[in-house]
């Protein structure tokens, strides 16, 4: 190859990368508006993103991925929740939740911060918007897998496969991998529940989805009020993982 050659090479294989980059580049910028939503950020999201760090929320929860790991992620609550629950939620976190202050005694809760409805409202807005942004499936959620015994496969009815996913979404929507790990994503606050309906027998699975310290006194873990239903679709899910 002469010297003439390689210059040459050089030359054009430089200036086509250099193209290839500028494309790239271009197009990255033009997708962005639209994964990011940055078109609808209007006045009360903003506000609502100001009353988010007012009130410090990021000290105990994450939103998309980032911040404390000790309560929900709250990327997709919009969505899972919807507006109504919402504010009905921020106006008095322990009402909501537990019923009353008695049912919350000893349990894990959120402070009633005394929101005005003003800042209720903003906050919603600013959940609704982040709700919309394109993150590719990021913070990871739980993904359901196929059951499968202790040696071999075994077929899933469809009954038992829609038991499965009914348990998987009430797990999403009590925000479990809050606490709990999933096929190693969540925190640790809790055992990981991984495995968990091959290390427990089912009497202790229902007794600690009905009243947790019933099986560990220490629990910090909140009780719910699952119905039988709902324990047995929950324990289908666990049995998956």
């Amino acid at each position: 190859m002469t010297k003439n050659t390689a210059r040459n090479l050089f030359f054009i294989g430089t200036m086509s990368c250099l193209v290839i980059f500028f494309v790239l580049s271009i197009h990255t910028m033009s997708t962005i508006p639209k994964h990011t939503n940055s078109g609808k950020l209007t006045d009360d999201v903003i506000a609502g993103k100001k009353v988010w760090e007012k009130y410090d929320c990021i000290g105990c929860h994450t939103l998309i991925g980032e911040g404390s790991y000790f309560a929900p992620e709250l990327k997709d609550i919009y969505s899972q929740k919807g507006p109504a629950f919402i504010r009905a939620f921020l106006k008095d976190p322990v009402k909501v939740w537990y019923g009353s202050a008695e049912a919350a005694k000893g349990q894990r809760k959120m402070p009633n911060l005394h929101l005005s409805d003003e800042e209720i409202n903003h906050l919603t807005a600013f959940f609704e918007w982040v709700d919309k942004i394109d993150t590719h499936n990021w913070p990871p959620r739980p993904q359901r897998a196929a059951v499968q015994g202790t040696e071999t496969w075994h077929p899933v009815s469809a009954q038992e496969a829609r038991e499965m996913e009914r348990g998987e979404a009430i797990v999403k929507e009590k925000g479990c991998i809050a606490c709990h790990k999933i096929k190693g994503v969540g925190a640790t606050v809790g055992p990981d529940l991984t495995g968990v309906a091959r290390r427990l027998d089912m009497e202790t699975l229902h007794k600690r989805l009905r009243d947790p310290k019933s099986v560990n006194p220490s629990s910090i873990m909140p009780v719910y009020g699952f119905s039988d239903e709902q324990s047995e679709a929950i324990i289908a899910f666990l049995k998956t993982l």
